[in-house]
């Protein structure tokens, strides 16, 4: 599983996939993401935070990214 400030800090995408079954709000606890801005994809669809991740499934996690 990677870290939390690996995540928050490179200002790129961050592919994993987990190691048993779990919501993506279980994922999002576990990295301790609660409150931060960014989108997460399994197998390239957006999702809700009741959404079962498998291992088999890809997860995508993107920073929110704002400019003008």
């Amino acid at each position: 599983m990677m870290e939390k400030s690996i995540l928050l800090e490179t200002g790129i995408y961050e592919e994993f996939q987990v190691d048993k079954s779990k919501t993506v709000g279980d994922l999002v606890k576990e990295l301790g993401l609660e409150g931060k801005l960014y989108g997460i994809l399994v197998n390239g669809k957006k999702v809700s935070g009741d959404y079962r991740i498998n291992e088999t499934d890809k997860v995508v996690i993107l920073p929110v990214i704002a400019g003008g």
